[in-house]
């Protein structure tokens, strides 16, 4: 029964993907980004174009975490208290992806919408999120204040790289820090 279990859940990815939305600090864990690969895999599978990227993935695969939630929240007994995962689900999706948009405009604005916002970039900034956020009984999407400092909290932490820099700046001789939005999050793609 127990091996039974396990290997469907193996088989189900938002399972896999709830499942550490709900119980995770914020620690990475390769079979939930496995999970929302093959979530977004599936979508865009399914679309007029078959394999090719999608614009409104992210969109869609919210709605099939959202939907998977519900039928866990009603089967699973583990998933009997899933403030966790629908609080997560609500900032990364409704909140934090506009965020990091607004945050680097001047970086970003030649990306389309959906560019960015891949399985494992929504990870990351899940990750993140997770990491930054609690307690997840205060969290709210209504709640703007909340909200707002965890979405702040989980961009600075996630804007963790600095990339190209002028030779002027590296060669002057002075030490400077660079500037918050001269740091980014590099977008893995495999």
């Amino acid at each position: 029964m127990q091996q039974e279990s396990k290997s469907s859940r193996a088989a189900d990815p938002a399972a896999t993907v709830l499942g550490y939305l709900n119980f995770s600090s914020g620690a990475f864990d390769p079979a939930a980004w496995r999970g929302m690969s093959e979530l977004y895999a599936s979508v865009e599978a399914a679309g007029p174009q078959p394999g090719a990227e999608r614009a409104d993935a992210p969109v869609l695969v919210a709605g099939l975490l959202r939907e998977r939630l519900s039928v866990l929240e009603a089967q699973e007994p583990a998933f009997r208290d899933a403030r966790q995962a629908r609080a997560v689900l609500a900032i990364v999706f409704e909140r934090f992806l506009a965020a990091y948009r607004g945050f680097h405009a001047e970086l970003l604005e030649h990306q389309p919408p959906g560019a960015i916002e891949r399985p494992f970039f929504v990870m990351a900034a899940a990750q993140a999120v997770l990491s930054a956020g609690g307690p997840w009984d205060e969290v709210d999407v209504a709640n703007e204040e909340s909200a707002a400092r965890i979405v702040a909290r989980a961009l600075s932490q996630l804007n963790d790289y600095v990339g190209w820099r002028p030779v002027a700046v590296l060669e002057n001789g002075r030490l400077s820090e660079p500037y918050p939005h001269e740091k980014v999050r590099p977008i893995p793609r495999f």
